[in-house]
């Protein structure tokens, strides 16, 4: 999976969150969103953040994406702990990235199958996205596993007829 079809599905997660939860359209005037945003809505600065970060909307810029980003992490981060699944998906994308909190793909790995578990698809999409790619997680290596699998049959089949 690229960076492209990871960003596609963010763009729509944002989309729908800021639409949903908040009430913003797509195309919501960005005061009305700026506004919000400093009134401490921590789902609209994580959508600010990444307008920025992509330049979607307003021109991009580093320095504006990483203050949005990191006005939203502890929000998002209090949030994902008191169990709201859509703060838990984007905390696990935000530590993906490095978005606002360190880059960490174990702490990444840990809120996406915490919300994966719950059914979020993109959660599960995205989750199956960083296994694919090998980001956090071991890369799957069918010989080794067909190896450790015939040894652990072998020793078992050896138990049961000494045993």
């Amino acid at each position: 999976m690229s960076k492209f079809a990871a960003c596609l599905c963010c763009i729509f997660l944002l989309s729908q969150m800021a639409q949903v939860e908040h009430g913003f359209a797509a195309n919501q005037d960005l005061a009305t969103m700026q506004q919000a945003a400093e009134q401490g809505d921590v789902f609209v600065q994580a959508y600010l953040g990444w307008m920025y970060a992509n330049g979607v909307g307003v021109p991009q810029e580093d320095r504006k994406s990483l203050e949005w980003f990191q006005r939203a992490s502890e929000g998002i981060q209090n949030a994902a702990e008191q169990g709201n699944p859509m703060a838990q998906f984007y905390l696990g994308y935000m530590y993906v990235e490095g978005r606002g909190v360190p880059k960490n793909e174990q702490k990444a790995l840990e809120w996406l199958h915490k919300v994966a578990e719950q059914g979020l698809p993109i959660a599960q999409f995205y989750l199956g996205v960083m296994h694919v790619e090998g980001r956090g997680v071991i890369m799957f290596q069918p010989l080794v596993l067909m190896k450790s699998q015939s040894v652990s049959t072998s020793s078992i089949k050896k138990k049961k007829t000494n045993g």
